[in-house]
């Protein structure tokens, strides 16, 4: 486990307890929430005294269990208690961009492992592969809600990518974030960027992809995600990540 990369939530906390961070911690501890800048050190140093367990099998589950835990209760503690403000507004893009880029990665891994021409799978292992592929992403109860028919390809795709009020949604994320670029000034690029991603997930057409070219689209999605990162980086913190770089850290 690497623990430079990973959850938002975990690297705020690591930054925050850094003995060189004392500037930052400054300024977080007076934007966010006390409740909130407890749990998220309460979680570092979860995390930093149990994460050998999450390299054995034994106790990973339980390890990554209370990960996600934290996770909640953080982001319901900035959701109920911290103003909707602009700092809100950068939480939100980076929560939902995050969210976003992590159910293509998930959709593209099922994809290659269940799209391929494997004629001595059986369609009822087939469809609970794409089961596991909703439960994932929390997404298997509110496909179901969703979706009368069988769990199957086509399906799962088309709601991951395109469902419009499941929040895991590619499309739910990018709304999200358009949202959020509008409450914001010097908007324009990163607003543009965002709203032809949006578009272009919004168009496809699911069914002629899982024939052919879904690898590549969702490929294309990422690089746009990489490049609304740019855009945020580059039009309120003065940085330019190269797209190069971003693709050798994912």
């Amino acid at each position: 486990i690497e623990l430079n990369l990973g959850n938002p939530h975990f690297a705020a906390g690591r930054n925050a307890m850094d003995e060189r961070a004392d500037p930052l911690e400054e300024i977080l501890s007076e934007i966010i929430p006390a409740e909130a800048w407890e749990k998220i050190n309460e979680f570092h140093i979860y995390v930093k005294k149990n994460v050998d367990k999450a390299l054995k099998r034994e106790g990973r589950h339980k390890f990554l269990t209370n990960v996600i835990d934290y996770c909640n209760q953080i982001t319901g503690l900035l959701f109920g208690s911290m103003s909707h403000g602009e700092p809100y507004h950068f939480i939100r893009i980076g929560r939902n961009l995050e969210r976003a880029d992590m159910t293509t990665r998930i959709v593209d891994v099922g994809c290659i492992n269940l799209l391929q021409d494997q004629p001595d799978i059986p369609d009822a292992f087939d469809n609970m592969l794409w089961m596991t592929v909703l439960r994932s992403l929390s997404a298997y109860q509110m496909y179901r809600q969703n979706v009368p028919d069988r769990v199957n390809g086509e399906d799962v795709v088309e709601f991951l990518l395109k469902d419009k009020q499941f929040p895991r949604s590619v499309y739910h994320c990018l709304g999200e974030m358009e949202t959020c670029f509008q409450e914001l000034p010097l908007h324009d690029q990163p607003l543009r960027s965002v709203t032809h991603t949006k578009r272009m997930v919004n168009e496809a057409s699911i069914s002629k992809l899982l024939e052919k070219g879904l690898h590549e689209f969702i490929d294309q999605v990422q690089i746009d995600f990489g490049e609304i990162h740019n855009n945020v980086a580059q039009t309120w913190f003065g940085q330019t990540v190269e797209q190069g770089q971003e693709q050798k850290q994912a």
